[in-house]
Parts: structure tokens; C-alpha cells; sequence
């Protein structure tokens, strides 16, 4: 049977499975910590203490609201179909992402009281957006559209809970902000965002091998590659044979790649580049396209930009830093002041839904 895109449509599982791919819920899960391992209780004071009794066939209560087993397996259930395509999750996969959900779970809840008690409303123009787009998501659908209007009402406020939270974290990052020293000591801390990596000025001929070849072809080119190597350290002019020879674009200008960056070849070339010495013809190396040989002609170190070159964009990463972690200390901190429960014991049938 074809399944709606978006949400499972099966009450708090639903919210709990969109919200898994809203940036703003998502950000939340997992940044608080676990205080509320099955058993335990997570106060004000955040002590530990044996679990008050709770109710047959829940799975937690989040202040005064209850989560049912059922919510959370829907949730579970979902999560699992986002991670594993195929085969057998692991026992200790399936526990860490029980931990994930019920983490989830939690802060979402935490999350849209906070909003109420705020008084946020909605965006309506938002929540159109995102109802019109599940929608045309599901145009094809026979289920949705059998079941459209029973169903769209629950999903427009599954959605407004959504948007709600979204702006709410909006007004949380929003009131951040940073005073010139913190970026400049941002920057002093964090040299290696600003540093202009090391350059080098290298030549190659490429000799083209088609990667599908077979292995008496690649061997041809390897040979052919070694010889190339001894003519060129016996007095060949390197240029002149790249112009003949090389399948690389740089050919034509008698294999000059200019100056490239660290990290902008592939490994295999980027880990013997480093070793040779400036005009040296090191030996051939495969790659993707062939066989490569290679000449390190300049090397220009890494060199730390100035602060007033880089001021914009050090404020940005700041802000982007200190904006997540003031959002992360927020969620953390309506853990702190929530009663939550967690029902004792794994819940039934923790399994993956494809075992």
C-alpha cells in the first residue's frame, strides 16, 4: 500500500515524525540530557528518585501531559524507516534510538507548552505553505485522497504546532547578541577557520585510462607512466610532454595546474604532494581517470588572515555559535524545571518494524 509523504497521520506519532524533519524540533532532540532514563523522575532540582507509579499503557508524562505506549511505538516505528532501508538493526542501535526519540518526545512537548505559555500564534500564511506542499506531496495518493478530510484538520494543527515552535525558537535565537570582543576573541580562539590553507603550484600530465579498463590496460599506462618519469628526470622538458601527451585539461598549458589547494585533489595525490620536494617529478599515481605524474614547482604555507579581512564572517560563525548553544541551554533548561516520568522497563516489542 502507498504511504502519504509526511506525517504517519497517527496522532502524537505524526507530530513526533514531521517535527523529526523540521530543522527547529530536531535541533532540540538530543541536546538536553538524558535525565529521565527509564525509572527516574526529572524535577526542578533534578534529582534522581524510584519512579512514581504511572498509568497502565503509558510510556511517559511530560508535566500534565501523557504519551501513550502506542504514541511512542508510532514514533519509534518512524524513526527506524528514516534510518534503516534494509536488514537487521542492532540491538544497541535500537536502544540509542529509543534514547533519540524519547528525547524528542520530551522537548517537543516542553517546546509547545513554552509556546502557549508565551502566547505565540501561528504564522497562517506558514501553515498554508506547509499544508499546500503536503498536498500536492500527496495529489496521487488514493488513501489521502480518501481520507483528506477526515484527516486534514489534525494535520493543520499538527502543522500550526510546528510553526509555533519554529518561531519560538525564532524569538529565542533572535534576542542573542555579541559585543565586538566576544568576536575578536572568537576569532583568536578558532585560528584554523581563518587560515588560507597551504597553496601549491603543481604540473601534471595525466596519461587517460578508462576506469572500466582491464587490468593488463591499467598495467600498460603504469608502465608507460614509469618511463614517461625517467625520460623527465633524464632531461626531458616536463611542458613539452604534457602538451603531447596528457588527457588533463591543463595540457594545454603544458600540464600548469596552478596553485591548488590542499584538500582540492584527490587523496592518493594530496598524500605524496606533501612529501615532495619543490621541482621534483615524483612516481606515477593512479587516480580516477588514469595514471598521474606529478611536479610540485612552489609551495606557499598556510597563513592566518587578518582579523579586519575576516571581521564579517567571524561575526557571523560567532553569532551562529553562541545562537546554538544559547538555543541548546534553553531547551536544557525546560528539562530542568519539567516533571517528566518515564515508564519503567523497555517498552513492548522494541524492535525495528522490519524484524
Amino acid at each position: 500500500m502507498k504511504r502519504l509523504s509526511g506525517p504517519t497521520l497517527a496522532g502524537f506519532g505524526a507530530l513526533m515524525m514531521f517535527a523529526f524533519s523540521s530543522p527547529v524540533l530536531g535541533q532540540a532532540t538530543g541536546q538536553a540530557s538524558s535525565a529521565t532514563a527509564p525509572g527516574t523522575v526529572a524535577s526542578a532540582a533534578g534529582a534522581s528518585a524510584p519512579a512514581p507509579a504511572i498509568e497502565q499503557g503509558l510510556f511517559a508524562r511530560v508535566n500534565s501531559r501523557r504519551v501513550t505506549q502506542g504514541e511512542f511505538h508510532a514514533a519509534f516505528g518512524a524513526y527506524l524507516r528514516t534510518k534503516y532501508y534494509h536488514g537487521r538493526v542492532p540491538d544497541e542501535d535500537l536502544l540509542k534510538a529509543r534514547e533519540v526519540v524519547t528525547d524528542h518526545i520530551i522537548n517537543s512537548i516542553l517546546l509547545s507548552e513554552e509556546s502557549t505559555r508565551r502566547g505565540i500564534q501561528p504564522n497562517r500564511e506558514e501553515v498554508d505553505r506547509r499544508v499546500n506542499a503536503f498536498e500536492q506531496q500527496n495529489a496521487r495518493s488514493p488513501e489521502w485522497q480518501r481520507d483528506r478530510e477526515r484527516v486534514l484538520p489534525q494535520l493543520r494543527s499538527e502543522l500550526e504546532e510546528q510553526v509555533r515552535v519554529a518561531q519560538l525558537e525564532t524569538q529565542v535565537r533572535d534576542a542573542v547578541s555579541m559585543a565586538p570582543e566576544e568576536v575578536r576573541a572568537f576569532y583568536l580562539a578558532k585560528p584554523e577557520l581563518f587560515t588560507e590553507p597551504e597553496r601549491l603550484r603543481v604540473h601534471a600530465i595525466l596519461l587517460g585510462v578508462d576506469p572500466s579498463s582491464s587490468v593488463s590496460v591499467w598495467n600498460a599506462a603504469i608502465a608507460e607512466a614509469e618511463a614517461t618519469v625517467r625520460r623527465i628526470r633524464g632531461g626531458a622538458n616536463f611542458v613539452d610532454i604534457a602538451r603531447m601527451v596528457s588527457s588533463d585539461p591543463s595540457s594545454a598549458q603544458g600540464g600548469d595546474m596552478g596553485y591548488v589547494h590542499m584538500g582540492m585533489l584527490p587523496e592518493a595525490v594530496q598524500a605524496v604532494l606533501g612529501t615532495y620536494k619543490n621541482g621534483e617529478v615524483g612516481e606515477p599515481v593512479r587516480v580516477l581517470e588514469g595514471i598521474g605524474i606529478f611536479r610540485v614547482d612552489e609551495r606557499t604555507p598556510a597563513t592566518l588572515r587578518d582579523y579586519e579581512q575576516v571581521k564579517a564572517r567571524a561575526q557571523q560563525l560567532a553569532m551562529r555559535e553562541k545562537r546554538d548553544q544559547v538555543w541548546k541551554d534553553f531547551v536544557a533548561s525546560l528539562r530542568k524545571n519539567a516533571d517528566v516520568v518515564i515508564a519503567e522497563g523497555r517498552p513492548a516489542a522494541l524492535k525495528a518494524p522490519n524484524q
